[in-house]
């Protein structure tokens, strides 16, 4: 699974390297890049090819599980969601995680809907959190925002 991971991600950084500097968007998935807690998340963007809504106008919202979030998740568990052969499922599972638009935490307690359709609860408070997921600040992209989150939407973990 590392190997997968790492050959995929690096095949993904070369060919955004190639690109001149100028020419880059600071987007919601170069920034997942640089940021460098998302890799996971971004590998299975790939897989499922929503890197090319995530590199698209927006604004969106993503609430990306870090990389802890997915090892939370049985191993077999993980390496399914990054085979190719489960696409549907992946990419059910990652539109969970991205909602149309910016959501703004100032506001109270709301209810959003997710690209895969789905209503969330988003809470505010001392620690904001999404359904039992905890929302650990945001990492601001021109097409939208990623907030982090320490779990994955819907997952059990072990």
């Amino acid at each position: 699974m590392k190997f997968l991971i790492r050959s995929s991600l690096a095949a993904f950084v070369s060919l955004a390297l190639l690109l001149p500097a100028h020419a880059r968007a600071a987007d919601i998935i170069d920034t997942a890049l640089t940021d460098g807690r998302f890799r996971t998340f971004i590998t299975a963007a790939q897989t499922v090819g929503l890197v090319v809504v995530l590199k698209s106008n927006g604004p969106f919202t993503v609430l990306a599980p870090t990389d802890e979030a997915f090892r939370r998740l049985p191993t077999e568990r993980v390496e399914a969601l990054l085979d190719p052969k489960n696409k549907e499922e992946t990419f059910a599972l990652l539109s969970r995680h991205i909602i149309k638009g910016e959501v703004d935490l100032s506001e109270g307690g709301q209810e959003i809907k997710t690209m895969e359709g789905k209503r969330l609860n988003i809470e505010n408070g001392d620690q904001p959190r999404v359904e039992d997921a905890e929302i650990d600040g945001e990492v601001s992209a021109d097409n939208g925002i990623i907030r982090p989150v320490n779990r994955v939407l819907g997952e059990e973990e072990e």
